[in-house]
């Protein structure tokens, strides 16, 4: 349901789920879009792929998030 609506449910009116779709496709290493964005995606094995967005402090929190996990 989220990604049926990802361009209202968006906060940044810039970014677009055509436009992600394209970084995505483009995507050659850790290029961010907009110079601000990392952007990643499942697989799709449900029906429709998952994508996700995140800032530097939203990065820095996931990775964190993770790295307490590992410990």
């Amino acid at each position: 349901m989220a990604m049926e609506h990802f361009d209202q449910l968006v906060t940044d009116p810039a970014v677009t789920l055509a436009e992600v779709q394209a970084h995505l496709a483009a995507l050659a290493g850790n290029e961010r879009l907009h110079g601000r964005y990392w952007v990643a995606a499942t697989s799709g094995t449900t029906g429709r792929r998952g994508i996700f967005l995140w800032d530097l402090d939203e990065w820095v929190t996931m990775l964190a998030s993770y790295n307490r996990f590992l410990d």
